[in-house]
């Protein structure tokens, strides 16, 4: 019997997003779409196995169109933790605080586990949106021809907004259409570089390259600084009562963020040194659709260190 995703509530979202020019929310698309049936059945499984007081705090994180998808990757590590038999709240008030998961294990060690998944810098995110969103545009003129994208000062990315996004596009096509550059053209239009780099008589629009594309250097510093700020918030509750502290990370698909971008911070850049009191990180990725892979690191200088068997497969 479905707990989150019930007749009821679905209705609702109809009801507010089956609408013209109205634009749905993921939570609509994973509640209403046949194809996202698996992730629903992740979910109902994962709610249905914490406890009641739990599922309260879920279920309205769950339905809110702003954190669904942050709650759902706190779902994600709850669903590891779960596979251990450990007892999990979500949540629970300690000290004034709220950490994701007070973790109890089998022989009743505690320890809170907080997630985070924001491993786009505010300056990526920005450039990848306004890029995803011109190239939406840019894939309905029907010219054949490879182009590769690019912004003229990665320094400082211009902020363009729909209107300046929809004259990039229209300027472009008139540009394609008109002028019918040779391959190797550059041009630039609002601060994006559109480099030609050949045509092709069999494609029907453009093939387009740059950087929403993953053709970016990853960044792992918001990693650090994601992981810094969990230390620095949850640092004297750790402390005050010798609970271990855990952070959670996991990387949306778009930001190519992989095992060895997280090693690097936690062994190359020291960070497991300078902050003994986070006690270990847990690293999760979805490669397909629940389809979950993990890494957990151990803080070798930990002022709580958990046991080697704990969060091991």
């Amino acid at each position: 019997m479905a707990r989150v995703f019930t007749k009821d509530w679905l209705e609702q979202l109809k009801h507010r997003y089956e609408k013209p020019g109205i634009s749905a929310p993921p939570v609509f698309r994973v509640a209403t779409t046949s194809k996202f049936q698996p992730i629903r059945d992740e979910i109902e499984n994962w709610f249905s196995s914490l406890p009641v007081a739990s599922q309260e705090k879920l279920l309205i994180n769950l339905r809110n169109p702003n954190s669904f998808i942050q709650t759902y990757n706190e779902l994600s590590i709850a669903g590891f933790l779960l596979q251990f038999n450990y007892e999990i709240e979500y949540e629970n008030e300690i000290e004034g605080l709220t950490p994701d998961w007070l973790v109890r294990t089998i022989d009743k060690t505690e320890f809170i586990v907080e997630v985070f998944s924001r491993v786009v810098s505010n300056k990526e995110k920005l450039q990848q949106v306004q890029i995803s969103e011109l190239w939406e545009r840019l894939r309905k003129i029907p010219v054949g021809v490879g182009i590769f994208l690019r912004y003229e000062n990665l320094s400082n990315i211009p902020k363009l907004d729909s209107g300046v996004i929809k004259k990039i596009a229209t300027e472009v096509r008139l540009w394609l259409e008109k002028e019918k550059p040779e391959p190797n053209t550059v041009r630039t239009f609002y601060g994006v570089i559109f480099e030609i780099k050949n045509y092709n008589s069999k494609w029907f629009r453009p093939a387009l390259a740059g950087p929403s594309s993953g053709a970016f250097v990853v960044n792992n510093e918001p990693i650090r600084e994601g992981i810094e700020e969990k230390v620095r918030k949850y640092k004297d509750l750790t402390t005050n009562l010798n609970l271990p502290l855990i952070v959670a990370i996991v990387p949306s698909f778009d930001t190519a963020i992989d095992v060895d971008d997280i090693e690097e911070v936690l062994f190359d850049k020291e960070l497991f040194i300078k902050r003994p009191v986070l006690s270990a990180v847990i690293g999760l990725w979805r490669d397909s659709m629940c389809n979950y892979r993990t890494a957990v690191y151990h803080n070798p200088n930990a002022l709580y260190p958990l046991t080697e068997k704990m969060l091991k497969i």
